[in-house]
């Protein structure tokens, strides 16, 4: 391919001529369409994704709140298993192991930032208990 570039390309224009239904499926137009065919099952595979990777889905909640309030920064799952590891995977208040939550130390409604170096891990029980 790379010494005959011209004719590789050409033999791709003919594959692609012979077989539109199979080039379809990269188009975006085509994509949209099978996304309204098969909707449900789409949102059915990303919510067993996100179920088994919870970082991941903490990680996309906290994003998505900062970017409605304009808030600086993001971070990734990862990013956020490591904070949690550099706290020994326990609350940062109470020392309290067991489902983790993204805390911000100074909160985004007081122009805090979205950058790990601004959150602590906060246990869910916490979390519930301070809102009764």
């Amino acid at each position: 391919m790379h010494r005959n570039l011209d004719k590789a390309r050409e033999a791709m224009r003919r594959w692609r001529a012979r077989n539109p239904e199979l080039n379809r499926q990269r188009h975006p137009k085509y994509k949209r369409a099978a996304r309204l065919r098969d909707g449900a099952k789409m949102n059915a595979q990303r919510a067993a994704y996100l179920a088994r990777h919870p970082e991941v889905k903490r990680a996309k909640e906290q994003a998505y709140r900062a970017r409605k309030i304009a808030a600086p920064g993001s971070f990734t799952g990862a990013e956020w298993l490591e904070l949690v590891a550099r706290w020994g995977n326990v609350c940062a208040y109470r020392g309290e192991p067991g489902p983790l939550e993204p805390d911000h130390r100074v909160p985004l409604t007081r122009e805090g930032t979205n950058f790990t170096d601004n959150i602590l891990p906060l246990a869910a029980t916490a979390t519930r208990k301070s809102t009764r």
